[in-house]
């Protein structure tokens, strides 16, 4: 019959081979037994062999490219370009400003100015994003409803009453481009 010796299996090992003196809480013991009732375990192969392995990098440099590869599917915001003026003409209109919109994506300024026929006709100027407006000088609060302004542009080429600006000139005298 064999014997267990501290809490170790039958099959694990057997109490007449351990050396003697050693005792069940001694580190030499835990070497010569691996089923010790310290919780202690012999060392065991992984479950994941050199095959397993391989499958799983070809796994995730699949779906790495998938991810890659499927970047240009979906695009980005759209955006308009400045097409739509008319870049080789200037055109500067003065009059009162009705709404400053500042926010992205563009700054605007509205404003009302003096047609020919003596009615008032609403202009829409478009300006650069929030950061390239405050680097020319131009806050938040620099434009109020009331004051007038003298703005050039380039038109749009359809002949509506805007454009994208060139300068503007407050009524203080200031000047931002």
């Amino acid at each position: 019959m064999t014997r267990r010796a501290c809490g170790a299996t039958p099959a694990a090992f057997d109490r007449r081979s351990i050396p003697s003196g050693l005792r069940c809480s001694s580190v030499a013991y835990r070497e010569y037994a691996p089923f010790s009732r310290l919780g202690r375990r012999a060392p065991h192969r992984s479950r994941y062999d050199a095959a397993s392995h391989r499958r799983l990098l070809a796994i995730a440099a699949t779906l790495a490219a998938a991810v890659l590869l499927s970047a240009n599917a979906f695009p980005g915001p759209p955006h308009h370009s400045h097409a739509m003026f008319d870049h080789t003409v200037e055109v500067t209109v003065t009059g009162t400003v009705t709404h400053f919109s500042f926010r992205n994506p563009h700054v605007y300024l509205y404003l009302d100015v003096e047609g020919e026929d003596g009615e008032a006709v609403s202009w829409a100027v478009e300006m650069s994003n929030i950061a390239n407006t405050i680097r020319r000088g131009i806050g938040g609060s620099t434009f109020r409803p009331g004051d007038m302004v003298t703005v050039t542009v380039n038109p749009l080429k359809n002949g509506e009453p805007g454009g994208n600006y060139t300068s503007i000139t407050a009524a203080d005298g200031t000047t931002y481009r």
